[in-house]
């Protein structure tokens, strides 16, 4: 196998609940596994100076700074900001003269296979790479019983580099890893970039299912905010894109191919035009005169 190094960024928390744990050392045990099988991860914890561990084989990325606890809610868990991650990961990368990175959810089970999909997207020229998981009910998986692809989210992107350090400007800053980033991560990365969402295949990623959401009213206003004010034009995308595929599955009783799902990509994630630009900056006002003061601090 022939793919560069990569920085695999990961945002590590020092859970006391026993599930989440679980989760995320059920990930840790998935990239130590791969890199002792020879793939080329380094392996990055990207996260706040009081919570940074020290994790065998895994670095520790410049801590992030600001967190949700600083910047919206003073006694609400002290969530990172995603642009924070991107950039984080990618500064490293750079420092160790690495052409690509990953960020990457802590609760994901990566699978050799995926490496062999994401050396075919790199040879190609691709600068962004989504893949979405495949939901379990426990790990290891039961093969006997259906395991369905998770089409409305995504939970590991592959980023070039340099793509990134000249296009952040273009994404928004919001609160990881609470509900509805992902999408406008994913969606920002195939209107401008040459970029493949892989969710037609599954088994490349795991999750097993658990209790989903944000308890904090204020954090999930503020992502649905983005959501559905300046950056409406790109989930608007993403909700036409899974439409489209349940339509074909509903019809064809079989996922997209890669030709298949390529051409849906390319007619759907379009650059928005300057029209929609304008109208979603009148929905960004419109949402900025009803949000609370605590959480107008945070720059979007």
């Amino acid at each position: 196998m022939s793919l560069p190094t990569i920085t695999w960024g990961v945002n590590l928390v020092p859970f006391q609940d026993p599930g989440r744990l679980l989760r995320q050392q059920r990930m840790l045990a998935s990239v130590n596994a791969l890199i002792q099988i020879g793939l080329p991860l380094k392996p990055v914890n990207i996260t706040t100076a009081e919570e940074a561990q020290e994790i065998p084989g895994w670095e520790l990325a410049d801590s992030i700074v600001e967190t949700t606890r600083m910047k919206i809610d003073p006694q609400g868990t002290p969530f990172p900001f995603v642009r924070d991650l991107f950039d984080r990961a990618a500064d490293h990368a750079k420092k160790n003269g690495h052409s690509y990175f990953a960020i990457m959810n802590g609760d994901i089970i990566l699978q050799p296979k995926l490496f062999t999909k994401l050396e075919e997207f790199i040879e190609v020229g691709m600068e962004c790479i989504i893949f979405a998981r495949t939901d379990i009910e426990d790990f290891p998986p039961d093969f006997q019983k259906r395991r369905n692809i998770y089409i409305v989210g995504q939970d590991v992107w592959v980023v070039k580099t340099e793509w990134w350090e000249n296009n952040r400007n273009l994404f928004p800053n919001s609160i990881f890893p609470v509900r509805g980033w992902d999408v406008l991560y994913t969606s920002v990365m195939l209107c401008h970039s040459i970029a493949y969402l892989q969710d037609t295949e599954g088994d490349l990623c795991y999750h097993v299912r658990h209790p989903q959401g944000c308890a904090n009213d204020l954090y999930n206003a503020y992502n649905f905010d983005i959501e559905h004010g300046k950056w409406r034009i790109y989930s608007q995308r993403h909700n036409h894109y899974q439409y489209m595929v349940l339509q074909f599955y509903e019809k064809h009783q079989r996922m997209l191919n890669d030709e298949e799902n390529a051409q849906f990509i390319s007619t759907i994630f379009t650059p928005p035009t300057q029209e929609e630009l304008d109208f979603a900056t009148s929905l960004e006002k419109a949402f900025s005169e009803g949000r609370k003061e605590s959480y107008m601090k945070v720059v979007i």
